[in-house]
């Protein structure tokens, strides 16, 4: 078996281990919810929860709130709420089937909950990719995905609707986006699709929570430090001319760096300007 048939069987192997780890996690959430999903949605929850109704059934963003909450929706991330929706038209069809005198919250809310338990599953299967992705074996990286998924706070996460989960997933996904930072992976990261990538994922964090935009100089330093490691990796072989050995890598390192850091605020860009159009 040749270098490349073994690393696709590797691929193929670790896709199937985060797929079932992510089914594993969604039925243990789901089972282990308890009461939670009969509980009235306190303040945050309820200000979020009807931002979707109000999407759905009225096709704005500004839901007609009582004066405890009236105000308040504009401090929360829409992506929650936006996220929501597909569960909530799935309650809207199950509703009819409801006993008479059943208000539709019974089961809309509980629906909509269940969206950040499929949120915290998908924590823990990206949690394995990117350890795989960091060169840890598979058992290692089912290892630590298994104790990030149920020995820490996404449990109880699991079952709210709390924008957290979300938050957290995107920033993963955009630190599995740079994780081709590694030097495993350096020559990679000269695509710019990682960079887009990181910047879409770090896009739907803010949207999901605005306080993320503090963390964007974070990913943007790493990828400038990537850009100096791949630079430094993909040197060309000296050449008979010192100036051109010392300057040609570092004009190619810059130009790169500046066309991964286009791809990379894009979709930052265009997410500030809905956030502002909103």
């Amino acid at each position: 078996m040749t270098a490349a048939n073994t690393e696709g069987h590797e691929q193929t192997g670790a896709k199937g281990t985060a797929v079932s780890l992510f089914l594993f996690l969604l039925c243990r959430y789901l089972l282990c919810s308890g009461d939670r999903y009969t509980d009235f949605p306190i303040s945050d929850e309820w200000v979020m929860f009807s931002t979707t109704i109000s999407l759905v059934e009225q096709g704005t963003l500004c839901p007609p709130l009582d004066e405890r909450y009236r105000g308040q929706e504009a401090k929360y991330g829409l992506g929650l709420s936006l996220a929501a929706v597909p569960l909530y038209l799935l309650s809207r069809a199950l509703m009819p089937l409801l006993p008479e005198g059943t208000p539709p919250t019974a089961i809309a809310f509980p629906l909509a909950c269940a969206t950040n338990a499929i949120l915290c599953a998908a924590i823990g299967a990206l949690f394995l990719a990117t350890a795989i992705r960091l060169g840890y074996s598979n058992r290692t990286a089912l290892a630590g995905a298994l104790m990030v998924g149920t020995t820490t706070i996404l449990a109880a996460y699991s079952k709210s609707f709390f924008s957290e989960p979300l938050a957290a997933l995107c920033l993963l996904g955009a630190v599995h986006a740079l994780c081709a930072l590694h030097p495993v992976h350096a020559f990679s990261f000269l695509r710019p699709a990682a960079a887009l990538r990181a910047g879409l994922w770090l896009a739907l964090a803010v949207l999901a929570r605005p306080d993320n935009v503090a963390v964007v100089p974070v990913f943007f330093a790493a990828l400038w430090l990537g850009t100096g490691r791949v630079g430094s990796k993909s040197a060309p072989p000296a050449e008979t001319n010192p100036q051109a050995t010392s300057s040609k890598p570092q004009a190619d390192r810059y130009l790169c760096g500046f066309r991964l850091t286009t791809f990379f605020f894009a979709p930052l860009l265009l997410m500030a300007a809905f956030i502002v159009w909103t």
